[in-house]
């Protein structure tokens, strides 16, 4: 699943993003990629939105122009209206034969449309984008299923809670975006956590009654910062040290780094 996370420019952050090849979705200024990354482009409604003011259409393509120049986007979003229903599927597209054709443009689905609806307007675009209000999120695999039956990717917008994140990973999301981890370090670690392993808090310390951290199934460590340095390591981003990680059972980690990460997201219960 591609990761993207707000336009942050603080180094360290940067840093950990390229080294877990996640990406950030610019909203407001000039993308400014490090080499290689996987970087989106949003379209400014929902912030228009919060603030009770039309599409920012002019702005929108002022910032559509300075990203080409900069290159193509993993993903980039078609104007929308928030909670604006088969409106905002005849606004956005509407704009299709405006933008650059070779981009990645994603259709996004807002509270009022059914799937039925969308299903005939696919052809022309990447992916379904996972818009609307927050309870709206919570048909996430309708649209998942819609997009992947017709060939179609699909992001989950907004995942800006540990709940959501785990949502779009059972509803095998191919991408979503969040600033949950931009706030603090911590955060940033858990969220990779949840991201790789799921949600923090799912394991008990049998000892100490302290919440564990996943970082596979049946092995937990107790701290997000240790979650993220295990699991780098595993990865072979990180120092080879001997990492303290527990099990279900309380007993000793998993010994080969090569078979203790999945291929597959586990399953969720």
């Amino acid at each position: 699943m591609l990761i993207l996370v707000g336009e942050t420019g603080m180094r360290e952050f940067v840093a950990r993003l390229e080294a877990l090849g996640w990406g950030r979705l610019w909203c407001q200024g000039r993308p400014t990629p490090y080499p290689g990354e996987p970087w989106a482009i949003d379209n400014g409604a929902f912030r228009a939105w919060l603030h009770r003011q039309p599409f920012p259409a002019a702005e929108f393509e002022r910032r559509v122009a300075i990203a080409e120049r900069v290159g193509s986007p993993a993903l980039a979003v078609l104007p929308d209206i928030v909670a604006g229903g088969l409106e905002s599927l005849e606004f956005s597209l509407s704009w299709l034969e405006r933008l650059p054709p070779r981009w990645p443009w994603y259709l996004a689905v807002q509270d009022g449309m059914r799937p039925e609806e969308v299903a005939s307007e696919l052809a022309p675009v990447a992916g379904i984008f996972l818009g609307g209000t927050t309870r709206f999120k919570a048909t996430a695999l309708l649209w998942a299923r819609l997009a992947h039956a017709h060939g179609k990717r699909f992001h989950f917008a907004r995942a800006g809670t540990l709940a959501r994140v785990e949502l779009a990973r059972r509803v095998w999301a191919d991408s979503l975006d969040s600033s949950f981890p931009l706030w603090t370090r911590e955060r940033f670690d858990t969220f990779v956590s949840c991201v790789l392993y799921g949600r923090p808090g799912i394991g008990i310390n049998p000892l100490t009654a302290d919440l564990l951290f996943p970082i596979h199934d049946g092995e937990y460590v107790e701290s997000a910062t240790a979650a993220l340095a295990e699991t780098m390591r595993r990865a072979g981003r990180a120092s080879s040290a001997a990492s303290p990680v527990a099990t279900a059972g309380g007993g000793a980690s998993c010994g080969d780094a090569d078979g203790c990460v999945p291929d597959e997201v586990p399953q969720l219960t």
